[in-house]
């Protein structure tokens, strides 16, 4: 193990306790003797901010060295977040130890376990109870109580609770409640989006929809909103629609999908991140995804015959042994399905007709890797012919209707014709194939897409509304020149070229939720047109990369 030079006094607290965190834990016991000289200071007199400053820095990463109880995390917590603080000081600094935090935690097992070989842990000192202070707003302190989110670290919800330090959030607040939607803020960088989108649902405890323009800015936003609301955000993609008949096909992104629709319309989506094209698309109606899918429990009675024709109506494909997604197997009193749901498959085994265990398992082992006492079976795709009105035979009528036409046009298309003959005998033949996307307008005659699935007490809020428009625009105008690729090549047919709805479609169809735009910068027109206008001042604070010398850096300037 390496060695390292005594730090002299001169080096501040919160670089010497940074040190020791980077270093992975060698300093152990010379940083708790740090820690506990910096809180018996500051228990014993007041401080300057940048004192003050430095103590945080030092509670902070020795909180993740030795593991603070979290009562006494609450304590050190409220006495350094105090209101005898300037508020801008306070909203910015905790947003330093919020990222800070994050680059110690990527450093290894510091944070937590034992210290390392042949280093004794001292006792851990007890800090005193806070001292109580006469706050001249009690409502503000019982906001932050009711705000706080069981099972997230105190210092993420000394993130949220500090919000209601901000003027422009009670009154977004306030908006939302109130039907001042929809409601403009300005001012926010991306941390400070996810920061309010957090905030909203700890205050309102009401679903989220996060809008994005592109999928890395959602992933992004997806993970700042885990780290700070400790729930599970659901992330909606977009997917490629396949327009020809290719060899191989993968699926994953309509699986993903469709696990999030289903998470949505059972009202198990608190926090959801979509990108704009992902909600603009064209899906199976809602009403459809609720007959397809089915919830299996232990203990249920289920014929198995019965149970196998539903998995082939919801598009899976029987087989020896399960191996990929869509495939189901059935061997005597054990049943093998690998739904869109979960990650693997799901074993069934039968006493008889009753559902006797269920687990998950591992398809190259075969072994069972996880039990549960609920599975549920979803959709194998989104578009699937026999969810047409009238089922195969509907769609086949449809079919046929549709090539009547194409014969008496004026202008004859030979091309289109023979695709749409080849198409409809594949179909009669009782198979799908790959470019059955083609054809969703005849499949699903009602026009559908994820804004249908949304919870009925969503808000909706809009990252950087302007891009979000103009990533819209160029989806639609995309699809559109796709469309026009395949009527020319006589594969699809132009009444059937309705792929998506457009921004304005959108707009329209989020009317009726409250709608909160996130953007960094005023616009000179929006989606829709608001109700409220909020500006935030902010600033964000640049990624550090894991060089502690600039974030010592700025330690020194704040």
């Amino acid at each position: 193990m390496p060695s390292f030079p005594t730090v002299p006094r001169s080096v501040p607290p919160y670089w010497y306790a940074l040190s020791c965190a980077l270093a992975g834990g060698e300093l152990w016991q010379e940083a708790a003797e740090n820690r506990n000289r910096a809180v018996e200071s500051f228990r014993h007199g007041p401080m300057s901010g940048e004192n003050r400053f430095s103590l945080q820095w030092n509670l902070c990463l020795n909180g993740l060295l030795l593991r603070f109880d979290q009562e006494e995390r609450v304590g050190l917590e409220a006495d350094l977040l105090s209101p005898m603080a300037p508020a801008p000081d306070r909203y910015t600094s905790v947003w330093v130890c919020l990222l800070l935090g994050r680059l110690c935690l990527k450093c290894g097992p510091v944070g937590g376990g034992l210290p390392p070989s042949g280093i004794r842990r001292r006792p851990r000192w007890v800090a005193p109870p806070p001292r109580r202070r006469r706050s001249t707003a009690p409502q503000l302190r019982a906001g932050r109580r009711r705000n706080l989110i069981q099972g997230v670290p105190p210092v993420m919800n000394q993130l949220l609770s500090i919000l209601s330090q901000v003027p422009e959030f009670p009154q977004l607040l306030a908006a939302i409640d109130s039907g001042g939607c929809p409601a403009a803020v300005t001012g926010l960088a991306a941390v400070h989006r996810a920061h309010f989108a957090a905030g909203i649902r700890a205050n309102t405890g009401r679903p989220v929809v996060l809008l994005c323009a592109d999928e890395t800015e959602a992933a992004r936003l997806g993970e700042d909103l885990a780290a700070l609301t400790g729930e599970t955000v659901l992330r909606l993609p977009a997917r490629e629609f396949t327009f020809h008949n290719a060899a191989v096909v993968s699926r994953q992104w309509e699986h993903r999908r469709l696990s999030v629709l289903r998470a949505m319309s059972t009202g198990r989506a608190p926090l959801v991140v979509a990108t704009v094209d992902a909600l603009l698309q064209r899906t199976l109606p809602k009403t459809l995804l609720s007959q397809a899918a089915q919830t299996l429990r232990v203990g249920e009675v289920h014929d198995l015959p019965e149970l196998a024709e539903r998995l082939a109506a919801a598009g899976y494909a029987r087989c020896e042994q399960v191996e990929g997604a869509g495939q189901f197997a059935l061997r005597g009193g054990i049943l093998d399905f690998f739904s869109p749901a979960y990650d693997r498959p799901v074993r069934c085994e039968f006493f008889g007709d009753e559902i006797d265990s269920m687990g998950l398992f591992d398809p190259s082992s075969q072994r069972r890797t996880e039990n549960r006492e609920e599975a549920e079976i979803l959709p194998v795709a989104e578009v699937l012919p026999q969810f047409a009105p009238g089922g195969y035979p509907g769609l086949l009528e449809s079919m046929d209707q549709l090539i009547s036409r194409v014969k008496r046009a004026k202008h004859p298309q030979p091309e289109l014709l023979a695709t749409l003959v080849e198409d409809r005998d594949r179909l009669e033949a009782g198979g799908s194939f790959p470019a059955v996307d083609r054809y969703i307008a005849l499949i699903y005659p009602q026009m559908s897409t994820a804004v249908d699935y949304l919870p009925e007490d969503a808000v909706v809020c809009l990252s950087e509304s302007p891009r979000v428009a103009e990533r819209a625009r160029n989806y639609q105008w995309r699809l559109e020149e796709d469309a026009k690729t395949l009527m020319e090549s006589g594969l699809l047919p132009g009444e059937l070229a309705v792929f998506s709805r457009t921004m304005d479609d959108l707009s329209h169809g989020l009317s009726d939720y409250p709608v909160v735009f996130l953007d960094t910068f005023s616009s000179s027109s929006y989606p829709l047109r608001p109700r409220s206008l909020l500006d935030v001042m902010a600033k964000q604070l640049p990624s550090y990369g894991a060089s502690p010398e600039t974030a010592a850096a700025d330690l020194e300037h704040y």
